[in-house]
């Protein structure tokens, strides 16, 4: 309180501290705008664990019945993972000489293709290594994270076991028996220094319809042979939590919204109406039904004679009304910006869009999918990789005739780079000019460009070789037609190079 003889706006002091608070974070402050919005933070696990298991289930329930939580889903799969998967390419070289090693490299890729079929990769056999890695992105997208198990067996030592998310307790903690240090939090086990030691998956019968959240039993998995996956978006983050939680909420509501216009626009088509008498008479219609219901029965070209005092006031909605597309459209912007994914892919709206402005959105959207690319080679592809080498390699299942890649130059097999999906533009033909000036000009390589095109180049030049010897048999010759490209801002021309300078075609 201020002393009475003492004026508030005159003192020093409270003028410095009038000057810091206008200076002070305005989203720290407190009004009567902001309300309700959080002003201490609280640990990730214990948001997670509060919200994780409604989340999935919304998020589930979501994909389910949700048009764009499914086209969201859907254009992850088409490209983060794309219709071939994402491949490897073995870079193994000799030790002494560095140079390329392409009879290891045929062996390590040919044995990695067959453990990719679906009767050697999957505990299960019902899953190809392609459809696993569909499986993936599905799951951390809808459940926010994956489980996998690595499991002994096969024809190369190792298989792949999906366990369900849910599975894997979110409230199981205890500390463990005592004399030990570890403890478990949300169905992990750690180490003293926080490492995981093992994940305690609920026993789960598959005949059962339901989960049991209340279970006793669970089935204790160490930690090395698990694949844990999800995104670290916190410092202390254990779990992961599902990738659509920001615009759930967002898509439910307009999925509500959608569908009250919806049945709003059928109650307009129907032109329904009431019988009313001013002097409150009763109107018996066409008698009743089974319920006492009455039955007044319209059809088209025929009216209904009225009795006296009864009058007919029609309900005519007009909704949806004229700002329906416009909302809806901003909607689905928050949607979309929250999925880092453009509008106009998702809304499947190219209406109102030009090339340069939808060049823009795809050259930020396919960013957003090279690093969902690099995600899933680095945490789920890479490590069964490694895992399935040890086995394969020890187990003797790498050769090829009499060659048997031994286990003491493991680390040279090691060496491996993974190529997923690429995108070919609208305008092609300036790509492939900008690529030739860039090889021209010792700016980038011919096998880097083919690996930007999502293929492996040792592949290319063995079809190159294979299909020019094939010509050459046939007594058939290629003329290259090299061209250059009219700079014009809407469309591309190739013209042909000729001497004469002629645009002519000669024949």
């Amino acid at each position: 309180m201020w002393p009475f003889n003492r004026d508030k706006e005159s003192d020093p002091a409270a003028a410095v501290a009038k000057k810091v608070h206008k200076r002070a974070y305005k989203s720290a402050q407190s009004s009567n705008i902001t309300f309700g919005w959080a002003t201490a933070a609280s640990k990730p696990d214990y948001d997670i664990k509060t919200g994780l298991r409604a989340l999935r289930a919304r998020s589930r329930e979501q994909y389910q019945n949700n048009d764009i939580a499914r086209k969201i889903v859907a254009m992850h799969r088409n490209n983060v993972v794309g219709s071939k998967g994402i491949s490897m390419q073995s870079r193994a070289k000799f030790i002494e000489t560095g140079e390329p090693d392409r009879i290891a490299s045929g062996i390590i890729e040919s044995a990695w293709k067959d453990w990719g079929r679906k009767e050697h990769c999957d505990v299960r056999g019902l899953r190809s290594f392609k459809t696993l890695q569909d499986l993936v992105i599905t799951t951390a997208l809808i459940d926010g994270e994956v489980i996998v198990n690595k499991v002994s067996g096969g024809k190369y030592g190792l298989q792949l076991e999906m366990i369900d998310a849910e599975l894997l307790d979110v409230d199981y903690n205890r500390d463990v028996a005592q004399g030990s240090n570890n403890y478990i939090r949300m169905g992990i086990e750690y180490s003293s220094l926080g490492k995981p030691v093992a994940y305690h998956i609920k026993s789960s019968s598959r005949n059962k319809d339901w989960y049991e959240y209340n279970s006793t039993s669970y089935r204790r998995i160490r930690a090395e042979n698990i694949l844990h996956i999800y995104r670290h978006e916190f410092v202390d983050q254990s779990r992961g939590v599902p990738w659509m939680s920001t615009a759930l909420h967002s898509m439910k509501m307009l999925d509500g919204y959608v569908e009250a216009a919806v049945v709003a626009a059928r109650a307009g088509a129907s032109k329904m109406g009431f019988y009313y008498s001013e002097d409150g008479a009763e109107y018996h219609g066409d008698g009743v039904d089974g319920d006492g219901n009455l039955i007044s029965e319209a059809e088209p070209g025929m009216f209904e004679e009225l009795p006296p005092g009864t009058k007919f006031q029609g309900y005519d909605p007009t909704y949806p009304h004229q700002q329906f597309p416009e909302f809806t459209k901003a909607i689905n912007r928050r949607i979309a910006s929250s999925m880092g994914i453009s509008y106009n892919a998702l809304a499947n709206d190219l209406q109102s869009v030009s090339f340069s402005s939808m060049r823009s959105g795809a050259l930020e959207e396919r960013e957003n999918w090279k690093e969902l690319q690099d995600w899933m080679a680095s945490e789920f592809c890479a490590p069964v990789f490694e895992a399935w080498l040890d086995t394969a390699i020890l187990g003797g299942a790498l050769s090829s005739g009499s060659i048997v890649l031994s286990a003491g130059k493991i680390d040279k097999y090691r060496d491996v780079s993974w190529q997923a999906k690429r995108w070919s533009w609208v305008d092609p033909i300036k790509d492939v000019q900008s690529n030739i000036l860039a090889i021209n000009n010792g700016l980038r390589s011919r096998s880097d460009i083919i690996r930007e095109m999502g293929r492996d180049p040792d592949e290319v030049w063995s079809e190159i070789v294979s299909e020019n010897d094939l010509l050459e048999s046939l007594g058939v010759k290629i003329v290259p037609d090299v061209g250059v490209i009219e700079d014009d801002e809407d469309e591309a021309a190739v013209v042909e190079d000729k001497p004469n300078g002629s645009t002519d075609n000669e024949g």
